[in-house]
């Protein structure tokens, strides 16, 4: 890996990528894509970035994307179309997953998704072109706003699936760890809106939520462990799960919404 200057107008760099949990054939699929997008778009390319577990180092060989951000001048799409087929193989066969926005997008967006460009302004890696997203500017009200709807959202999907998925003790794990990093993300953004920072690693973050909020969150452990290991459960463990779970997110809610008051 190196330099790639000849990749168009932007300069391409992916030695910061050496340090990252990616194998090889990903990583060269993750190439692939970004000098074949610099190339093609030229000068239209602002700037290209990996986001995601990849970038905060919580990457998941088995389920995680590669999450590569993809900011243009503006939309081209008959500049895109050459790039269909290595893009779309790129995706089955590496994971790797092009957001496309405009600088349009970042300057008007961050008020509907305020937790999604906090995440992305926090935890990249630029690989070309200028760093747009340091300068991106997230208002705290949004980041409370969002924060308690998507937890409020976990709140009720957890109440679907507990009556929904029971039986079948597989297929609740999987809700649950499903829901527990759908959590994760508000329950950032609401420790910001306090004044906390929340570090990249998934187990830091909880002890952030657990002072932020002034929670016991126990539960939080046990779902982080349990996506680790992936240790059966008793039906009765998962039951508890659940229900402690549940109780977590209500109290989470609660504390939410006083922000937004």
């Amino acid at each position: 890996m190196g330099s790639h200057g000849d990749a168009g107008i932007v300069d391409i760099n992916f030695e910061l990528l050496e340090h990252l949990p990616l194998s090889h054939y990903i990583l060269q699929d993750l190439e692939r894509a970004v000098v074949a997008i610099a190339t093609e778009l030229g000068s239209h390319v602002r700037c290209l970035a990996l986001y995601g577990s990849a970038a905060r180092n919580e990457w998941n060989p088995a389920t995680s994307d590669v999450n590569l951000l993809v900011v243009l001048d503006e939309m081209h799409y008959a500049a895109l179309e050459p790039l269909q087929s290595l893009l779309s193989r790129a995706r089955r066969r590496g994971r790797v997953i092009p957001l496309i926005l405009t600088m349009t997008d970042l300057q008007e967006a961050t008020d509907v998704f305020p937790i999604k460009f906090d995440d992305i302004k926090r935890h990249h890696v630029l690989l070309g072109g200028d760093d747009v997203l340091t300068d991106l500017e997230v208002e705290p009200r949004d980041l409370a706003f969002v924060a308690e709807f998507k937890l409020r959202n976990v709140e009720w999907r957890l109440r679907q699936a507990f009556v929904s998925s029971f039986g079948d003790p597989r297929w609740e794990e999987e809700l649950l760890l499903t829901h527990f990093a759908s959590a994760m993300f508000p329950l950032r953004a609401a420790c910001r809106v306090l004044g906390y920072e929340t570090p990249s690693s998934t187990s830091d973050a909880i002890a952030t939520v657990e002072r932020a909020l002034n929670v016991d969150a126990g539960v939080l452990r046990v779902l982080q462990e349990l996506h680790k290991t992936k240790a059966k459960k008793s039906q009765g463990e998962l039951t508890q799960l659940y229900l402690d779970f549940s109780l977590f997110i209500h109290g989470a809610v609660d504390k939410v919404n006083a922000l937004n008051r």
